[in-house]
């Protein structure tokens, strides 16, 4: 089993935009191989969201930090407060800086705006979603419980928000993954839609030629020897 936990794990490594038919193909070859329980989980995955993948590769590009910012232990007192607050920080813009060339290299935009979302995604993620985030196979964002924002570029502290801000930023974030789901969905019927019309192609190309080869015969034998012997008349004729 260790091997195919491997397999689903480097389906979040792929480029984003290979990871449909990565994930179809993993899913193919694990059903013919019989094994079609996994095959239909592996099916069901989702296609992560561009931020999610970002987080995705920080986990596998800034492993240490990672592990750094989940495992950062509870501040006790308010001095503790502080000192975690900026290591807490310190540890965010590091990483950020390096979403910032995964979005670079993958030719999206690394705003601020962008990376905030990131940001986001990636506290959402430590707080809530640790395991799937330590693997690097996170499927989609959680809503952090305090949040970091964005200020020219450098992140700081700001209190938790309003239950109707984040009743609202749900609401878009599961309305997004709805749409992108959906959008995923018609992806693979399409493809699969393509996979059979070729097929389909192929057969009526093969049908074709065998009642071309068919008509052929019937041609030829038609002739028989009568056939064969008027031409052969014809042809003496003509010569003398």
């Amino acid at each position: 089993m260790g091997d195919v936990e491997d397999r689903i794990a480097d389906l979040y490594a792929v480029d984003l935009q290979d990871f449909v038919r990565a994930r179809n193909d993993l899913a193919r070859s694990l059903k013919d191989g019989g094994d079609a329980s996994v095959a239909k989980k592996v099916s069901s995955l989702k296609k992560p969201v561009l931020k999610v993948w970002v987080v995705n590769g920080l986990a596998r590009r800034r492993a240490e930090e990672v592990r750094a910012l989940v495992e950062q232990d509870a501040p006790q007192t308010g001095e503790e407060l502080r000192a975690a607050s900026a290591a807490r920080k310190k540890l965010l813009n590091s990483l950020l800086a390096e979403a910032q060339k995964i979005l670079e290299g993958a030719g999206k935009s690394a705003s601020p705006a962008a990376l905030q979302r990131v940001g986001r995604a990636l506290e959402g993620a430590a707080q809530s979603d640790s395991a799937n985030l330590l693997s690097g196979t996170l499927e989609a964002e959680r809503e952090p419980v305090a949040q970091f924002v964005a200020t020219g570029g450098v992140w700081t502290e700001r209190d938790e928000v309003s239950d109707s801000e984040r009743r609202e930023l749900v609401k878009r974030a599961e309305h997004a993954e709805q749409e992108a789901e959906e959008m995923t969905g018609r992806a693979v019927e399409a493809e699969d839609e393509a996979r059979r019309l070729a097929d389909l192609a192929a057969r009526a190309r093969t049908r074709a030629r065998e009642a071309r080869e068919k008509a052929q015969r019937a041609a030829r034998g038609r002739q028989g020897p009568l056939g064969r012997l008027f031409s052969i008349t014809d042809a003496s004729g003509g010569s003398g």
